[in-house]
C-alpha cells in the first residue's frame, strides 16, 4: 500500500525553500557596501512625523528598515529616485517589544517575528498589525544575537485615527505606515500591509529589468565567444565546395594524366625489357668458349641475366675460378658440392652465375631500347604539367577539405619477366627459344 508523503525533497535539498536558498546570497550580495550601487535607488517621503515631515527616507540594510538622509542628499536623492509617501503612526497608537534573537535572514526573520507578535498581541488576529527593525545600538549579553525592535498595533484604531485624511483602504493609493525606532528619530520600521506593495512592485520590476539586461550581456558573450567558430565552419564548409567544384573540373586532367603516366611506365618496362633481353645463342656460344674440353654440360637454364649450368668436368673448382676471371660474368658460386661417383673420371658440379648487363644484348635491341628512352624522357614535361593540375586540386583551402577522390593511384612498375627454362619471356616476340638442356660431347667445344 503506497504511503503519502508531503516531504518534497530531492537529492537532500528541500524543494519549498530552494527558490530562497537560491535568492539569498544574492540579496545578502546586494546589500553589501560595495555591491550598494546596483540596489534599486527608492526615496520615501515621510509625513506626519516631527522631525521628519517632509524629509526623504531610504531603506537601511543594517537596520532592515529606514533611515533619514542628511541634508546633503536630500536634494540628490530626490532628483535621481523613485519616491513614494509614508506616514508615522503616533506613539500612543503602538505596543513594542524588545528580544534577542540570531541574526536570520529576511525572510526567516519575518516568520519568526510574526509569530511572537501573534502569541503577544492583544489584539484579534485579523486586526494585528506589525513591525520590526534590528537596533544596533542596544548590545546583547549573548554573543550571536542582535536586538530586535518590534511593534504591534491595531488596525481598526489606526483608521480611525487618520480617518478621512488618509486613504489606507486602497492599497494602490495608501501611503506606507512606518513606528519610530525607541529614542531615535533618524531610524524607522514598516508596518506591512498598506501602501508598501507599490515600493515592492517597483523594485520586482527594477530586478527583472536588471536580469533582463544581464541575460542580454551573457547571451552576447556567448555569441562573441562562439562567433569565430562559426566563421571557420563556414570558411571550412565554403573551402569543401571549392575543392569539390575544382576536383569535379579537373577530373579530365587527371585521368588524362593517370593515362600519361601508365603508358610512360609500360614505355620505361619496355625499354628495359628489350635493352637488358639476352641473345640465347650467344650464351651458348660464350660457354662453348669458355668451358675445356673434358666437360660435358648436361643443363642449361637462363632466368633474366641469372644462368645456371650443370654437368661434369675433370677439375670442377677450377671451372668455377676460370669463370670468374671472364670479365662478362660476376657473382659465381656453387649451388651444390661437387661429387665425384665411385668409378667416374669426373666430378659433377651445379655452378649460377650472373651476366652482365652489356652482355647479350644484341644491336637491334639496343636500337630500339635508346629509341624508346628520349621518348619516355619527352613525356616528363607533360607528366609535370599535369602534376601540377593534381597538386592543385590535392590542395584545399582548409584542412577538413578531403583528400582528391578523382586521382587513381599510379601504378606500379611491372616487373621484369622472369625466363622460364632456356628461353627469356619478353614483351615482343624472341628470336629463337634456347635449349633447356644441351649436353655437349666430350672433347668437343
Amino acid at each position: 500500500m503506497p504511503i503519502a508523503s508531503d516531504d518534497l525533497r530531492l537529492f537532500g535539498l528541500d524543494l519549498r525553500t530552494l527558490w530562497h536558498d537560491v535568492k539569498s546570497p544574492w540579496a545578502k550580495l546586494v546589500s553589501a557596501p560595495s555591491w550598494s550601487w546596483l540596489a534599486p535607488r527608492v526615496a520615501i517621503r515621510v509625513a506626519g512625523s516631527e522631525g521628519g515631515a517632509d524629509r526623504l527616507w531610504v531603506p537601511d540594510a543594517q537596520t532592515r528598515g529606514f533611515r533619514l538622509l542628511d541634508g546633503d542628499a536630500q536634494s540628490q536623492s530626490g532628483k535621481k529616485s523613485s519616491t513614494f509617501e509614508a506616514v508615522v503612526v503616533p506613539e500612543h497608537l503602538l505596543l513594542r517589544k524588545r528580544q534577542f534573537l540570531p541574526l536570520l535572514d529576511a525572510a526567516q526573520m519575518q516568520r519568526a517575528i510574526a509569530l511572537e507578535a501573534s502569541n503577544s498581541s492583544p489584539f484579534p488576529s485579523g486586526d494585528l498589525v506589525w513591525g520590526y527593525a534590528l537596533n544596533p545600538r542596544a548590545a546583547s549579553n549573548t554573543p550571536g544575537l542582535v536586538a530586535v525592535d518590534m511593534v504591534v498595533a491595531s488596525r481598526r484604531r489606526i483608521e480611525q485615527y487618520f480617518g478621512p485624511s488618509v486613504e489606507l483602504s486602497d492599497p494602490t493609493k495608501a501611503p506606507e505606515l512606518w513606528a519610530m525606532l525607541p529614542d531615535r528619530n533618524d531610524l524607522a520600521m514598516s508596518l506591512p500591509g498598506f501602501g508598501e506593495a507599490k515600493r515592492v512592485q517597483k523594485a520586482r520590476q527594477y530586478w527583472m529589468l536588471v536580469g533582463g539586461l544581464l541575460a542580454i550581456v551573457v547571451a552576447l558573450c556567448v555569441a562573441i565567444a562562439v562567433t569565430p567558430y562559426f566563421q571557420l565552419r563556414a570558411r571550412v564548409l565554403q573551402a569543401n565546395t571549392a575543392y569539390a567544384m575544382l576536383d569535379q573540373r579537373a577530373a579530365p586532367q587527371m585521368a588524362k594524366r593517370a593515362a600519361l603516366m601508365k603508358a610512360e611506365e609500360e614505355v620505361k618496362s619496355l625499354a628495359n625489357i628489350i635493352g637488358h633481353r639476352l641473345d640465347p645463342l650467344q650464351v651458348v656460344q660464350e660457354l662453348t668458349n669458355a668451358l675445356p674440353d673434358d666437360t660435358v654440360l648436361q643443363r642449361l637454364q637462363i632466368e633474366g641475366r641469372k644462368v645456371m649450368i650443370a654437368g661434369e668436368a675433370s677439375d670442377a673448382p677450377s671451372l668455377m675460378q676460370k669463370l670468374g676471371t671472364l670479365p662478362q660474368i660476376r657473382e659465381v658460386r656453387p649451388l651444390s658440392a661437387s661429387v665425384r661417383r665411385p668409378g667416374m673420371l669426373k666430378e659433377s658440379f651445379q655452378i649460377e652465375f650472373v651476366l652482365t648487363d652489356d652482355f647479350g644484348v644484341s644491336a637491334s635491341d639496343a636500337a630500339v631500347a635508346a629509341a624508346l628512352a628520349p621518348a619516355s624522357a619527352a613525356s616528363e614535361p607533360a607528366a609535370a604539367a599535369s602534376g601540377a593540375v593534381a597538386d592543385a586540386a590535392k590542395t584545399p583551402a582548409s584542412g577538413a577539405a578531403p583528400a582528391a577522390s578523382g586521382v587513381p593511384a599510379a601504378p606500379a612498375a611491372p616487373a621484369a619477366p622472369v625466363a622460364s627454362g632456356a628461353a627469356p619471356v619478353a614483351a615482343v616476340p624472341a628470336p629463337t627459344p634456347a635449349p633447356t638442356a644441351k649436353p655437349a660431347t666430350g672433347g668437343s667445344k
